[in-house]
């Protein structure tokens, strides 16, 4: 089995959140046939495909249309990088919306019932306000077969004003359209391995001859917002379905890469947030139920962490852990 498979089948242990949502496909004759552009892919793994770390990062991020509607910016952040220097995406929010964002039809109530009633519609329309890639800057026809993955962190600041308190990245048509059932939800989480104060990665398969040719990090601030530096991504690396010698081959660094900066789980300067942060603490009662678990329990819990575990170290292993 080929290793981007492999990670297709690993990457949800790396994501903090999949959800399901109804495809828009084109037909197939619409859809490019996948081509790349040989001289910039590679088989060398040391260095992702754009770093931030130089100023060249600006020829391969763009805002999209409806970006405009909340003042997005992007910069190079180095105060709270995770290596080298990443991505800062700004957003402003001057109202409270009710127009649909792309993934307004998954948030739902604690019975199941549309938050927005109407999202799901077929001829529903949507704002995508974000950031994206556009695979012909990467020297591609689309990002048809190819695995992006990154480095994100989101600020807590923007909690409560996000749609589902997440962004979402994800492959689409030059229509915006959705080319898969499966998106990716980063939801803020404050847990113990969190997205707040360190950085999380996300990795991201995307299907063959699904005519991907743009990916976007959606920034849905549907709540009144000042000005807050919402994302931050670095290290994006992009895997192509091509390969050499049996080897699979990446879009190699395009914007500089700082090889000797060091990477960092800890963002330096931030507080941890405290775990209740509007959360209901244990009581007394719970916590001694809790201990209860039994040997069986212990067993099992074991067994899944061994299985996580395990998943981890063979991304780490075989995959982009280079960049930490």
């Amino acid at each position: 089995m080929r290793l981007k498979r492999i990670l297709g089948m690993v990457s949800a242990v790396m994501m903090l959140g999949v959800c399901a949502v109804p495809a828009y496909a084109d037909s197939e004759a619409d859809i490019p046939e996948y081509s790349a552009d040989k001289s910039i892919l590679t088989t060398d793994t040391s260095a992702p495909s754009i770093s931030f770390d130089m100023k060249d990062w600006e020829r391969y991020i763009h805002v999209t249309p409806d970006g405009e509607k909340i003042s997005i910016g992007v910069s190079q952040e180095k105060t709270y990088a995770y290596q080298g220097a990443s991505l800062k995406i700004t957003a402003t929010q001057p109202n409270d919306i009710s127009d649909f964002c792309t993934y307004s039809a998954l948030i739902r109530d604690e019975n199941n019932e549309l938050v927005y009633p109407g999202s799901d519609a077929e001829d529903a329309q949507y704002l995508t306000m974000g950031v994206e890639l556009e695979a012909k800057d990467y020297g591609m026809s689309c990002f048809d077969g190819c695995m992006i993955s990154f480095k994100y962190r989101i600020n807590q600041d923007a909690q409560g004003k996000l749609l589902g308190d997440s962004v979402f990245a994800f492959p689409c048509t030059d229509e915006y359209k959705t080319v898969t059932s499966n998106s990716v939800q980063l939801k803020i989480n404050t847990d113990a391995s969190n997205n707040v104060t360190q950085y999380a990665t996300a990795l991201i398969p995307i299907p063959d001859k699904c005519g991907a040719t743009k990916f976007v990090f959606e920034i849905p601030v549907i709540k009144k917002m000042d000005k807050t530096d919402v994302l931050y991504i670095d290290n994006i690396v992009i895997d192509t379905p091509l390969q050499q010698n049996g080897t699979d081959l990446q879009v190699m660094n395009l914007d500089g890469y700082n090889k000797s900066a060091k990477a960092q789980e800890i963002v330096q300067g931030l507080k941890i947030q405290p775990k209740s942060n509007g959360l209901s603490s244990t009581s007394t009662s719970e916590a001694d139920s809790s201990r209860g678990i039994g040997v069986i329990g212990i067993v099992v819990i074991v067994v899944v962490v061994v299985v996580v575990v395990g998943a981890v170290i063979l991304v780490i292993k075989k995959k982009r852990s280079r960049f930490y």
